[in-house]
């Protein structure tokens, strides 16, 4: 019908913007691999969240796109095929995240063992 032909599937629809989505990602990763081997400075924590954000990003679009596949392929039902890999991805980036907040919390650190030695530096003065 003609209906059929105008309106994609939901799964089709995922399938063409996980699509889009994983070639963004990708170029993403890549423009972020090559800035981190030209910059000096390896331990930014602005581009590690940044890449924490885009990697995350490209399991969930790579996660939608085995759901849509799962779904019109092999005839899974869609809703539980997303909710798996939904469930799959909000571990993966917990995990992902740990890093991060590992660097954070030992940056703190040393900010806070250096205004220390500041401030009795300038008590002593």
């Amino acid at each position: 019908t003609v209906a059929h032909l105008l309106f994609f599937h939901s799964h089709e629809l995922s399938r063409i913007f996980s699509s889009i989505n994983l070639v963004i990602d990708i170029v993403n990763i890549v423009m972020f691999y090559v800035e981190r081997r030209r910059s000096p400075e390896k331990g930014n924590l602005n581009m590690l969240s940044a890449l924490t954000h885009v990697a995350i990003d490209t399991l969930r679009t790579v996660s939608v796109m085995v759901a849509a596949l799962l779904a019109s392929v092999f005839g899974f039902d869609g809703d539980l095929a997303d909710t798996y890999a939904s469930i799959a991805c909000s571990v993966l980036t917990f995990s992902s995240t740990l890093p991060l907040f590992k660097s954070i919390f030992h940056k703190w650190r040393r900010l806070q063992v250096v205004r220390r030695r500041n401030a009795s530096h300038n008590v002593t003065l």
